[in-house]
Formats: C-alpha cells, sequence, structure tokens
C-alpha cells in the first residue's frame, strides 16, 4: 500500500501516516490518563518521558512540519521515496509512542 500510494498520491500518504502517528500520541496520553495537550505540549512531554526522550520528539516536531507543510502550504511535488520514507518514520514512531 505504501509504495502504491507514494508512487500515485504521496501528499495523501504523507497526511495519512501523520493522522496514524497523531493517532498513536492520543493513545500515549490517554493509556496515562492525561488529557491530550497541544502539539507543542505534547512534544515537550514526550521528551521529559525517560522511556522515549527528546530524540523522539525531536522527530515529531519534523514530522509534524512536514504534515503541516504539506496540509497548508503551496503544493510542492514529493518524491515517492521521501513519501514512503515518512511514512516509514510514522510507522517506527507509533510502536515507540504507543506499544500495546
Amino acid at each position: 500500500m505504501v509504495s502504491v500510494l507514494a508512487l500515485n498520491n504521496p501528499h495523501a500518504l504523507v497526511l495519512d501516516w501523520w493522522r496514524r502517528l497523531e493517532r498513536a500520541i492520543d493513545y500515549y496520553f490517554s493509556s496515562r490518563r492525561l488529557p491530550r495537550p497541544a502539539a507543542i505540549e505534547a512534544e515537550a512531554a514526550i521528551a521529559n518521558d525517560p522511556g522515549l526522550g527528546p530524540a523522539v520528539a525531536a522527530e515529531i516536531r519534523q514530522l509534524r512540519r512536514t504534515r503541516n507543510a504539506v496540509a497548508h502550504e503551496e503544493p510542492q511535488p514529493i518524491p515517492p521515496d521521501q513519501a514512503a520514507a515518512y511514512a516509514t518514520k510514522c510507522f517506527s514512531l507509533m510502536w515507540q509512542v504507543a506499544p500495546d
């Protein structure tokens, strides 16, 4: 699925996999019975989690910026390999943030 979307609709692939990662972040907070804060505060909480740390928060921040550029800025072409790499990073982070 990723390779097909990366080739045919890379923008949709970025938006889809960001949403999947965002749902994992939602789960991270709900499983700890914490309210889901805004993006910046969520990244700070993840950075302060000893099991995740600042590196994970920085990756999430970069992925969020890419997603925001795709969603809100003037459309730019995304090479299929970059879209697939984006999805792969999201997938990896999903399992780090919400391993259950």
